[in-house]
C-alpha cells in the first residue's frame, strides 16, 4: 500500500524542504480581474511555504472599485503564472504593468490604450490573446508595427479550434481563409458576359 502522507517532512533538512516547495509550484492562469483574493494551494499549506516566497502576495496596488476601493492581493509566482485580466480595461492594471511577465487578456481589437499599457509591460515574456473566435489579422499588423518587449514569437492567440497558437500562424491561417473566400466569391459571382 502506497503512503499518502509523509508525517516526517518537517524533520528533513531545510534545503530539501525548500526544494520540495519550489518543485510543487506549477504554472497557473490566475484571473486577477475578479474581486476575489486568490490564494495558491502551496501558500495556504503552511507558514514555511509562504515564507519561502515561491508565491508572493502581489498586486495590492490595485483597488477594487466595486467594493469601495478595498485593497486586495493575489498570490502569484510571476516566473510561472499567467496573469489573466479577462476583458477588464488594461489601463486599470498600469500600476502593476512592469511586474507582469506572462499576460492573458480577452479582446477582439487592440486599441491605443491597450498599446500604451502593453508598452509599460517592460518585463513581459509571453502574451496570450483570447479573441473570442475572431481571427487575428488586426493583432499581427499592430504588433508588427509596434513591437512588444516579449517579441512577436511569444505572442499567442487562443483559437477556438486549435487552442493556443502563435500569432504568426493565426495570421497566416486568417490570411489564407480570407484569400480563399475571395477566390470562392469571385467564382460564384462572375460578371455577365458583354452582350
Amino acid at each position: 500500500m502506497a503512503a499518502t502522507s509523509f508525517h516526517r517532512f518537517m524533520y528533513l533538512p531545510f534545503e530539501l524542504r525548500a526544494r520540495v516547495w519550489e518543485l510543487t509550484a506549477e504554472p497557473r492562469t490566475v484571473d486577477v480581474a475578479t474581486k476575489d483574493m486568490i490564494i495558491s494551494p502551496i501558500a495556504s499549506l503552511c507558514r514555511e511555504a509562504r515564507q519561502l516566497g515561491v508565491y508572493r502576495q502581489l498586486f495590492s496596488e490595485l483597488e477594487d472599485i466595486r467594493d469601495g476601493g478595498e485593497r486586495r492581493y493575489v498570490w502569484l509566482n510571476l516566473e510561472l503564472d499567467i496573469v489573466d485580466v479577462e476583458d477588464a480595461p488594461l489601463e486599470d492594471f498600469i500600476p502593476v504593468a512592469a511586474s507582469i511577465k506572462r499576460l492573458k487578456f480577452t479582446t477582439d481589437l487592440i486599441i491605443t490604450e491597450d498599446m500604451m499599457f502593453l508598452g509599460q509591460c517592460v518585463n513581459l515574456k509571453e502574451l496570450h490573446i483570447d479573441n473570442s473566435g475572431a481571427y487575428g489579422l488586426n493583432f499581427y499588423e499592430v504588433f508588427k508595427r509596434f513591437p512588444l518587449h516579449c517579441g512577436m514569437e511569444n505572442i499567442l492567440v487562443v483559437d477556438a479550434l486549435l487552442g493556443l497558437v502563435p500569432l504568426k500562424v493565426e495570421y497566416d491561417l486568417a490570411s489564407w481563409l480570407f484569400r480563399s473566400s475571395l477566390g470562392f466569391a469571385s467564382k460564384m459571382f462572375k460578371p455577365f458576359p458583354p452582350e
